[in-house]
């Protein structure tokens, strides 16, 4: 075997370093990012962008040492609400963005949920995406669509006493004051 010119060796020893320097980054995560921050939410901010960084290796190809599957594993007790899905954006880019915010009115999920169920399981999906350039409105949807479902849904959670007004405003197009006005839905 013919020996290393002094300059290869110098490369392969920087190339060395630097792979020691990845893997240690990589399961050690971030330094607080102000002094004021909590140790706790600190260390739940940091579990969460490790588990991201991991998952995004590994997702790409990469094979994890025993070492870091085993930190993997100790960070999802940290964080109980991270989802492998979340690594997917690890290495997005952090820059700005812009746009108009797009409403996601699918309702099919609500079409075969029961009555009793429609509005509580609307409330869940409803809000902003991960994608934060769409909002979920699956009660605009089923309200455009089958109305007659949307307004049976509404009827039920009334007679319950549960009277969701954001949902009301969205079937009805009231505001909130009108709405804070009126003692009945007539």
């Amino acid at each position: 075997m013919a020996e290393m010119s002094p300059e290869a060796k110098i490369a392969e020893d920087k190339i060395a370093a630097f792979v020691r320097v990845m893997r240690r980054n990589v399961t050690t995560g971030d330094v607080p990012f102000r002094r004021r921050e909590k140790v706790a939410a600190f260390e739940s901010r940091r579990a969460w962008s490790i588990l991201n960084r991991i998952e995004w290796l590994q997702k790409s190809g990469c094979k994890l040492s025993a070492y870091t599957r085993g930190q993997a594993k100790l960070l999802r007790t940290a964080v109980p609400n991270w989802k492998e899905d979340y690594g997917a954006k690890a290495a997005e880019s952090l820059e700005g963005r812009t746009g108009w915010v797009r409403t996601n009115t699918s309702y099919e999920e609500l079409a075969e949920t029961p009555i009793s169920q429609v509005l509580r399981q609307a409330k869940e999906r409803s809000g902003r995406s991960d994608d934060f350039l769409v909002e979920n409105d699956p009660v605009a949807g089923l309200a455009g669509q089958r109305p007659a479902r949307a307004f049976a849904a509404l009827t039920y959670a009334a007679k319950r006493g549960d009277e969701p007004p954001r949902v009301c405003r969205r079937l009805f197009g009231l505001s909130h004051a009108a709405m804070a006005g009126s003692s009945s839905m007539a």
